[in-house]
């Protein structure tokens, strides 16, 4: 995907910081650290907190000027 300027910044940090949570919450959730009846929610709500959502819009618009 080709990324604008101000979007390729913004995704690289937003990237960086959330896919290394994901990989630390799975091995947290394998071992056993993580419990997922009561840990899924707080999991999904820092998700939410690191703007996750922001990161799915920018993927999108640059997979959107693709096609």
């Amino acid at each position: 995907l080709l990324y604008q300027e101000s979007e390729a910044n913004r995704r690289n940090t937003l990237y960086t910081d959330i896919s290394n949570y994901i990989r630390q919450a799975a091995a947290q959730f394998i071992s056993g650290e993580l419990d997922p009846e009561t840990d899924y929610e707080s999991y999904l709500n820092t998700l939410k907190q690191m703007k996750l959502e922001e990161l799915i819009q920018i993927e999108q618009a640059a997979y959107d000027r693709m096609y």
